[in-house]
């Protein structure tokens, strides 16, 4: 994940012992900053929304996803990109995955659908 496609205004940093990384987010546009944002070297992503108290944990093939859809992507080409790059097994499954994933990202408003 690249920090330029999460952080809005970054205000401070912090290496924890476990190896986290802790950046501040003071920026705010379209529903985003006033967050707290974690990354680790193991690819999770970790974050905190701390105007509703919300902690979130993206990990598997989560960060990938949360990657892509740093830009505005039909759920389509998201599922047709993810398949070309990844082996996918029952292609039925992966766009359920896929689009159950990016569904609770939506429901817990860490994504927005475009217009």
């Amino acid at each position: 994940m690249h920090l330029d496609q999460t952080i809005l205004q970054p205000h401070g940093i912090h290496a924890d012992v476990d190896g986290g990384v802790w950046v501040t987010d003071t920026g705010r546009k379209e529903g985003k900053g006033y967050q707290v944002h974690k990354f680790n070297m193991d690819g999770e992503i970790v974050m905190m929304d701390v105007k509703k108290g919300s902690y979130f944990a993206i990990n598997g093939s989560g960060p990938e996803i949360w990657e892509r859809l740093a830009e505005p992507i039909l759920l389509r080409d998201l599922i047709a990109s993810l398949a070309e790059e990844f082996e996918t097994g029952a292609q039925d499954e992966f766009e359920q995955h896929v689009t159950g994933f990016v569904r609770s990202l939506v429901t817990q408003g860490l994504v927005k659908p475009a217009d």
